[in-house]
Parts: C-alpha cells; structure tokens; sequence
C-alpha cells in the first residue's frame, strides 16, 4: 500500500524492487552490477545471488560474480549510488521514487547523511541538504514541513533566501543528535564482538603530537591489524572535543590539562618540555624558568593547548607579550636557528625538529613535572572501550621504546 493508493507488483517487479532497496540502503554494490543484475531479470534469468539474498551487514562484503563489492569504509563516493543512479537502474519514476520513500520503504543516504532535520540544520540550505540526502529539495522540504505538523511546532524559519533554526528547533536537534548517537553506539555493539582494531575508526589528533606519534605507532598498526581503516583528522583541542561530543570522530588524541566537557579521558603518557636556544647562547644542560628571557620567548598561536601548558610550566602570566607566535613547532624551531628568539617543545618532538639542526642548543626545563599528558578521549556513552584500550598500549609501548633509543 502506497499513500497514494494501493499498487499491484510483479514477481520480476517485487525481485526488481528488492535488489534496488538491497543496493540502495547499504550503497556498497557498484552500479554495474545492480544494472547487470536488473537485466537479467529483465530476461528471466535468475540474477546472481547477494550474500543468500539478504542486505550485508557492515562491515561484512557482498560478492557478486566473483567481485568483491566496496566496503562500508570506502572513501570513493563514485563506487555509491546517487538518487540519479538509482532512477536510472531500476527504471522506477520520480514519482514513485518519491512515495517508496514516504512511507520508508527507502531512505537515501549518503556518506554525510544524518537525516533530514540534522542535514538541514548543518547546512542551512536546503538544496544543498537535499545533494546530502540523496532526495530533491521538494521531498527534503515536504519531509520536514510533515515532521513540522506531527510535533506541533516550526524547526526552521524559510524564506527565499535563508533558513533559519527556530529555539524550539535548537532544542529538538540536540535531542536529536543524542539520539543517533544512541542509535550508532547500539549499531556499533556487534563491533565488540570482532577481531580487535578490525573496523573503521576515525581519530583525530592535535598538531603538537601527531606529527611526532603518528611515524611510530602507524606502521605496527598497518602491520598487526590489516583490516583496520583509519581516517586521521588533524585538528585544534576545541574543535576535536566537539567533534567527539558531535559523534564526527570516535576518539581524539589530546594533551591534557584541557577542559573535556564530560568525555572520558584515557592517559597512556606523560612528558616534559625542553628549552630551544640558539648555539650561542651559552646554557647548562637545564634551566629554571625564572632564567628564560621572556622577550625574545616565542610560542604558538592561541588556540594551541600546548602554549598553555608552557605558559603554566613556567608560570608566565598568558597576558604578556611574546616576540613571536606561530603555528607549528617547525616554525618556531626554524626561528630559533637564526638566532630570532627562543621556544619550548614537548620531548617527543626534539629529535624530530632539532637532531640535524647545528644551529640549535637544547636544554631540560627545569620545573616539575610532568608538564603535559597525553589521553584518548572518548564519549562515555561509546561502545568499543577493547580497540581504545589497546590503542592506548600500543601508543604506550611505541612512545616507550621511542624514548629509550
């Protein structure tokens, strides 16, 4: 039953229609294959079977003919049906397109897809929630004026040139982030169940440690779990942490102290931070913080945790000026060998930036300790505490044979 009325199906109509949900709704079967199957039965011909005639579930593989189909961890959004495509291949109408996708026999989704509200409060464009929905701007709209009228109040303000988030509607999309966030968490359970670090996982990391981690741990992990897809993302705390809470990544790697805002924070190391002069200046091999020229001290940009840690290492008021803020520790680093002023570095960073540096004196600061902590950080509410907790050792045990050598 359609809400349009009742339609009557086929045998090769129904066959027809399962093939496209089956290729619609996981989108990991390429378009030739639903095409070449949709022929057959065009024929008569029995079309090859897809994993016993049932939807594959992620992260499984669907095999067809003898290819392997993309995975769910595809990044190629060729290798995905588009609204378009899937008009084009199972020669169904707009129209009826559209009522299958009314009533939930469909629902289109793409990589970005979060659905319709969420998509249109991300974008604030309907034309461009609807490309990242898979649906025309009529359905996407007609979608949320029905939502709209089922909970009695407006979740957007339209005009013809803006879309605007109602109050009533910041609170109901919250609500609805947690929700899904539920939602994937409880998707997520069969996870546990697999071999360790044998998913998608996506990280993201702060510029003062993943240069100087990532060169460690990545090649055990390509090496001990092949199967792992790992998407890095590089990323300031603030933004990291939000996109944890947002449910953007599954973990982050951070340097703590740093406001959390409720996430679980897992440590697996700590360091200290090291003085970076020019050769001329003449040192011992530490120095108090007290001894710093504070005016020739260069440091990163705000929004970089690590200038704060520094600033509290040495107990510097944050309202003082410095000579120089930059970036990145190279930069720094590259100003410090032409004698423009001086830095502090994490100690997992002073091979990397100073051992072919003649330019350069190196020295421990000589303040307690630890200056900074390095954690995953986690939703409390995330599901697959196994792949985090060994993630954590295995940055343990790399970091620990790095600093022996």
């Amino acid at each position: 039953r359609t809400p349009s009325g009742y339609r009557k199906f086929t045998g090769t109509d129904l066959e027809r229609l399962r093939y496209v949900l089956l290729a619609q709704r996981d989108q990991y079967l390429p378009l030739r294959v639903i095409k070449e199957n949709l022929d057959a039965l065009d024929r008569g011909l029995q079309p090859a079977p897809v994993s016993g005639g049932v939807a594959v579930p992620r992260p499984s593989l669907a095999t067809v003919d003898g290819e392997i189909a993309p995975s769910a961890f595809g990044e190629s959004s060729d290798m995905r049906l588009s609204r378009e495509e899937l008009l084009k291949a199972s020669g169904l109408t707009e129209e009826a397109l559209v009522e299958l996708e009314s009533f939930g026999l469909i629902t289109p989704r793409g990589r970005h897809y979060d659905g319709d509200a969420l998509a249109v409060a991300r974008r604030l464009h309907f034309k461009k929630a609807a490309d990242d929905c898979f649906v025309s701007p009529s359905t996407l709209s007609n979608a949320i004026t029905e939502l709209e009228n089922q909970i009695g109040f407006k979740i957007f303000e339209r005009t013809n040139k803006k879309v605007l988030v109602t109050k009533l509607g910041e609170e109901l999309l919250e609500k609805a982030k947690q929700i899904q966030f539920q939602i994937e968490d409880i998707n997520k359970l069969g996870e546990t169940q697999k071999i360790p670090l044998s998913t998608s996982l996506k990280i993201g990391i702060i510029p003062t440690i993943g240069p100087y981690l990532l060169p460690l741990v990545l090649p055990k992990l390509k090496h001990d779990y092949p199967k792992l897809h790992l998407r890095v993302i590089e990323g300031q705390s603030s933004a990291l942490v939000k996109k944890v809470l947002n449910g953007d990544l599954d973990l982050a790697v951070l340097a703590l102290p740093y406001d959390l805002d409720g996430l679980l924070a897992f440590r697996f190391w700590e360091e200290n931070f090291y003085y970076v002069t020019h050769k001329n200046n003449k040192h011992k091999i530490s120095i108090k913080a007290k001894e710093i020229n504070r005016s020739e001290l260069m440091l990163l940009d705000d929004g970089h945790c690590l200038k704060n840690h520094v600033l509290a290492a040495c107990k510097i008021n944050d309202k003082q000026p410095f000579s120089m803020e930059a970036s990145s520790l190279t930069t720094l680093v590259q100003l410090v060998a032409n004698n423009m002023g001086s830095t502090l570095v994490p100690h997992m960073s002073i091979k990397h930036l100073t051992s072919t540096n003649p330019l350069i004196n190196t020295l421990t600061l000589n303040e307690p300790g630890p200056h900074r902590e390095l954690a995953i950080i986690v939703r409390p509410t995330y599901s697959n505490t196994e792949n985090v907790l060994l993630l954590k050792e295995i940055f343990r045990s790399e970091l620990e044979k790095y600093s022996k050598q």
